[in-house]
């Protein structure tokens, strides 16, 4: 038999060593490890446990006292001078530990670990509750589905995919945290200003490195479609560049107070390059999808910008509700009601804007995007019934005015490749929601703010999907270049008061018959004309404008299509469309009238409007029926560049 020592000196275990072993690893796990609080109350320190240093009375007193066991927290024994004393000790205390953790990161940026709060939000069932959107225009969500469902699927397997969700959310907060340092600031003595500005600084630091990563893989995939046949027609390659370059863009907005075009010029580029050299057929759908929306874009400096008739009337609805807004009692959606209402003078002061190519110097129309970006709350994102009717009735705004915005200002729109309304547009609220339980008071708000976002969302799927520019970049252009672009043969009535008006046919814009469009060497005239897969649902429309002067009853099978039809009908053999639904969802009509007696509808107008989307087919986004040529696209991208690089000319100026 071998002795301790002999086993030992073999490397063997004795019979016992197991056990010494599991009861070594049970102490060393038995409690961890905590910095020492000098600040605890007299009960943790006795006990050796941490103290949350929570006054008037610490969690862990409070928990004894609940249970009737051990003594009062020594806290409610101070007096105000020991309390105040305690605080500014306190507030030296945290932020000399978030100088420690900055520090720590610098030195050890890959050994760091910070928790990051995520904006609050309710689950999403994919697809079904992205297209219950208020405008009853299934169609017009289908891009955004289609971009979900491929978000989920690049995410999978990817060493990257985590950092796409973190990175936004990093800028997201810091963004969130400037709100609450403004609203610290408003309230005197408040300590956690500085607090707040200190942890702002720690996750700056952790947002730039996730930055750096970025624009390190944004090369490598660019590097890898331009010189791989194979990675040209991979749609999780091409999905994970999309969002990639996406993710840059929207970190730009968020870290730069000068307008940058470089990522998506570069996007332009290398689509050119892919499109070039490969057969189009085989290029990945999402590089289709972002190649396909580049007319789309341009079309927006021909988009003839809407009356500012309802700017002025949105500010006067919004100062009519301040009186609402300040009965909630609620600091955070005083100050988002304060931002909203500068934001609109903002605008206004901006006011009268110039004739030519764009409304307002680049950096001006950028500032403008990037104001209102960057003042959207996080709760506008999730309009729930967990939230107070003023909030719920409020939030709507920022769907309302983003969607005015577009139509303000599209050009905006054409200079940063999005719409105004970004990603709240991927959050749509339920009516049902909004109005449930709405008293006298609040009911005329909701409804402005509905309608608006209805009304604007059906104008512009009436352009973008109805009409199409006529020789949009002519060989000639250069001498028209910087002048103004909108299109002349359009006619429409311009809505001047929500309030006072029902929406008619003609409010909204159809094609002038037979329109002059003379021009001579001095000035040229674009023009819009019909879409060749859009000539069957126009001409049902015509018929019932000239038949109907008031909203008639229409045949609703349209409604009955679900979503998942829509999508099988766009998709071609890949593998993004999984989750599936055979039942509709259920779309109960909203109980709600106005002062006047109107009833709002279940698509975000009233029952007495007329609702053009009744004539909206349920079919793919007009933009990807057809796909540009290489010429096209460089001469977009030759024209873009002309027009961005012009900024200084005081052509772009006369008014």
């Amino acid at each position: 038999m071998l002795s301790s020592k002999e086993s030992d000196a073999r490397g063997e275990k004795r019979p016992n060593d197991s056990c010494e072993d599991h009861l070594s690893q049970k102490k060393r796990v038995t409690r961890r490890r905590h910095r020492n609080s000098r600040l605890g109350c007299d009960e943790c320190k006795k006990r050796r446990i941490k103290c949350d240093e929570t006054l008037p009375e610490c969690r862990n007193c409070q928990n004894r006292q609940k249970r009737g066991a051990g003594e009062r927290c020594s806290y409610l024994s101070m007096s105000e001078e020991e309390i105040a004393s305690f605080k500014t000790k306190r507030q030296q205390n945290q932020l000399a530990e978030g100088t420690r953790a900055s520090k720590a990161l610098e030195e050890h940026p890959e050994k760091v670990a910070y928790e990051i709060k995520m904006i609050a939000h309710e689950s999403v069932e994919l697809p079904v509750s992205v297209w219950n959107s208020v405008s009853g225009m299934e169609s017009v969500r289908v891009p955004k589905v289609l971009y979900l469902q491929l978000l989920l699927n690049a995410n999978q397997d990817w060493n990257m995919s985590s950092r796409v969700f973190v990175v936004l959310a990093l800028y997201a907060i810091i963004n969130s945290m400037s709100h609450k340092i403004t609203l610290a600031g408003q309230r005197q003595g408040d300590p956690t200003q500085e607090l707040l500005s200190s942890e702002r600084e720690i996750l700056e630091n952790i947002a730039v490195k996730y930055k750096k990563e970025f624009l390190s893989y944004a090369r490598e995939i660019i590097s890898l479609f331009l010189t791989s046949k194979s990675a040209v027609g991979s749609e999780l390659l091409g999905t994970r560049l999309l969002i990639t370059n996406t993710v840059l863009q929207y970190i730009q907005l968020y870290s730069n107070a000068q307008y940058d075009s470089n990522h998506y010029a570069a996007m332009v580029d290398m689509c050119l390059e892919i499109y070039k050299n490969n057969d189009p057929d085989k290029v990945a759908r999402t590089v289709q999808f972002y190649w396909s929306a580049m007319p789309r874009n341009l079309f927006h400096l021909y988009f003839p910008a809407y009356s500012t008739d309802l700017l002025f009337e949105l500010k006067a609805v919004l100062q009519e509700f301040e009186a609402c807004i300040l009965s909630a009692d609620d600091d955070r959606v005083q100050l988002h009601y304060n931002q909203l209402i500068d934001f609109l003078q903002y605008v206004i002061g901006l006011l009268p804007i110039s004739t030519s190519v764009l409304p307002l110097p680049i950096n001006k129309l950028y500032e403008v995007y990037r104001t209102w970006f960057l003042g959207v709350p996080s709760e506008a994102f999730c309009i729930s019934r967990a939230m107070p009717a003023v909030h719920r009735v409020f939030y709507t705004f920022y769907h309302s005015v983003a969607s005015y915005l577009n139509h303000l200002f599209p050009s905006g729109c054409y200079l940063m490749s999005r719409p105004f309304h970004g990603p709240t547009s991927l959050y749509p609220f339920s009516l049902n929601v909004v109005f449930e339980d709405l008293d006298h008071v609040l009911g005329p708000f909701a409804e402005f703010s509905v309608r608006l976002l209805s009304f604007m969302e059906r104008r512009e799927h009436i352009l973008q999907t109805f009409f199409e520019v006529k020789d949009p970049l002519p060989p000639e252009l250069d001498k028209f270049r910087f002048q103004k672009r909108e299109v002349r043969n359009l006619k429409e009535k311009f809505i001047s008061s929500l309030r006072e008006e029902l929406i008619t046919w003609d409010n909204y814009p159809d094609l002038v018959p037979d329109a002059e469009t003379s021009e001579g060497d001095e000035v040229k005239h674009f023009a819009l004309t019909e879409r060749e897969i859009a000539k069957s649902p126009i001409k049902r429309w015509r018929q019932a404008k000239d038949n109907y002067k008031m909203p008639a009853i229409f045949p609703s099978e349209n409604n009955e299509i679900l979503m998942d039809q829509i999508l099988e009908q766009m998709k071609s053999a890949d593998p993004f469309l999984a989750m599936q639904r055979k039942t509709p969802v259920d779309c109960s009509g909203i109980e709600y009238f106005s002062d006047r007696g109107y009833q709002m509808g279940d698509r975000g107008l009233f029952q007495q409007d007329c609702d053009v989307s009744l004539f909206f087919e349920q079919c793919p986004p007009a933009f990807l029926s057809t796909l540009p040529t290489v010429e096209e696209v460089l001469n977009y991208k030759v024209d873009r560049i002309c027009v961005l690089s012009n900024s200084d000319n005081q052509l772009l100026y006369n008014y």
